[in-house]
């Protein structure tokens, strides 16, 4: 039976399209990287949904590699002829965009999650998530426990044409990642950004921040966000400036200012650096902690 990938290979999708000299590029356009990473999430829920529901399996547990995610950013953007122009930026190639694209992907339900990690000074680290989803899960629990059954799997689709489609064999779509980053085959540490539909987008976001932007796990977190919804709709953390919310409505997109951020991800962070230093980060849109001992 071959594996089918779930939605931590997606984000690695719009990951792919941002790199150092795209962040240097457009750091004097606070929109154009907005617009950027939002036209990733779109990518990632266009082409991230077929690869999450077996449509492109590929052998063996190994991530999606990336050439492959390039190849699916360069088809992605042949498939947009009209909307996309394609360079490359050393070996990857990166979209420059032009205006809001319209991919096919639905709008995301809602559900229920959280997410930790831990790490100590002999080198384990665990990266933890746990969602129950709708209400109470399954509305099983294991007899003798107060511990009930997540329903994970409900995302799945009855529809013959979807790539979604329940199938044995088959995962169906789900949204559970909790992340890892390595450096040079190295651990750097665990982290994860859930809450529903948000997470990949959260993932994209805090490694830009971390990678290309060089902050620490609390700047990371703290960082105003953007949430792709459904069609050219995005969300925008109120924190954003409103010039850059100004552009990307001049650039095509239906922009969303939220008076609340309940909906924009919660996440941890845990880095190990060069020195054998543990820095920790907690999410200021709930009530996480980062705790030492």
């Amino acid at each position: 039976m071959e594996r089918a990938y779930f939605k931590g290979d997606g984000a690695l999708l719009p990951r792919d399209i941002h790199c150092p000299e795209t962040a240097e590029a457009l750091a004097a356009r606070s929109w154009d990287l907005l617009a950027l990473t939002a036209e990733g999430c779109r990518l990632l829920r266009a082409e991230g949904r077929e690869v999450a529901c077996g449509t492109l399996l590929l052998p063996g547990e190994e991530p999606l590699p990336p050439r492959l995610r390039a190849e699916r950013v360069v088809t992605y953007g042949l498939s947009h002829r009209d909307t996309l122009t394609l360079s490359s930026l050393g070996e990857m190639p990166v979209l420059c965009l032009q205006r809001a694209l319209t991919p096919e992907a639905g709008d995301p339900s809602c559900g229920g999650t959280i997410y930790l990690c831990t790490a100590d000074p002999e080198g384990n680290m665990v990266s933890f998530i746990q969602s129950n989803y709708t209400t109470f899960g399954a509305g099983v629990a294991i007899p003798g426990t107060g511990i009930s059954l997540q329903n994970r799997g409900a995302n799945f689709s009855l529809d013959p044409a979807s790539d979604n489609c329940l199938a044995g064999g088959k995962k169906s779509y789900h949204t559970i990642i909790p992340g890892f980053l390595l450096k040079d085959g190295q651990a750097v540490g665990p982290f994860g950004v859930m809450g529903a539909f948000m997470q990949p987008q959260g993932h994209v976001q805090v490694l830009v921040n971390t990678i290309d932007y060089h902050m620490n796990p609390q700047e990371a977190l703290d960082a105003p966000r953007v949430q792709w919804t459904g069609g050219k709709h995005i969300q925008l953390e109120r924190e954003i400036p409103a010039h850059a919310g100004q552009a990307l409505a001049a650039m095509g997109h239906e922009v969303e200012v939220l008076n609340s951020n309940l909906s924009m991800g919660r996440g941890q962070i845990i880095w190990r650096t060069e020195n054998g230093l543990l820095v920790g980060g907690t999410e200021p849109r709930c009530d996480g902690m980062a705790a030492a001992w």
